[in-house]
């Protein structure tokens, strides 16, 4: 049940519905054939990136003496600005319809995708997974292929789906990981607290 709770914390960071409107942009000088095949290689080269820094999270958060009550709270506190700005999104300037070159891993795959805050997330899943990771990493796989899902309907379906579909889908996101984020936070002071000094 702990590493379902982390697979949906995943997918909500990695925000589909918040990407797929820049997406569209982005792509929107291509056929819808060769939307698919970008978004597909993208989506691969994503999930290789999220991969390897699973792979390395655990290692890299013992070589920092980082704790299991430290990672709760770090965790709540990355995941609380990431649903803020969710949930109050800042004006983003409006993206080109057409570009120049077909864009390859930068930046659909990393940041998109893949950005920051994801692979941070699946460090702190590697490091919470450690007891079993094959089981963390099928968590990893499951918010990345529900993501990729999301991601390739939508691209196939762009001239479709309503304007405000969406923005709509992002804000009700971005509140349902505020609960998350909270509750990590607080899980993680009070096993703070009560750890054996």
């Amino acid at each position: 049940m702990k590493t379902l709770s982390l697979a949906i914390t995943l997918f909500f960071v990695l925000d589909p519905f918040g990407n797929l409107p820049t997406m569209l942009a982005l792509l929107g000088g291509f056929d819808h054939a060769n939307r698919k095949r970008i978004i597909l290689r993208e989506l691969v080269f994503a999930f290789i990136t999220l991969g390897l820094f699973y792979a390395s999270g655990h290692w890299f958060l013992n070589l920092l003496e980082v704790g299991p009550s430290d990672l709760k709270i770090c965790g709540g506190v990355v995941l609380g600005i990431i649903s803020l700005r969710m949930v109050f999104p800042r004006d983003k300037p409006p993206a080109h319809k057409e570009i120049e070159a077909e864009p390859f891993i930068v930046p659909l795959a990393i940041p998109l995708m893949a950005g920051p805050s994801a692979l941070a997330t699946v460090m702190i899943m590697a490091a919470q997974s450690s007891d079993n990771p094959l089981v963390g990493f099928g968590m990893v796989t499951l918010a990345w292929f529900t993501s990729a899902v999301i991601l390739f309907t939508g691209i196939s379906l762009g001239d479709f789906i309503p304007a405000r579909l969406l923005p709509a889908l992002e804000r009700l996101t971005g509140l349902l990981l505020t609960i998350i984020s909270v509750h990590m936070l607080m899980t993680g002071i009070q096993s703070y607290f009560l750890a054996p000094k």
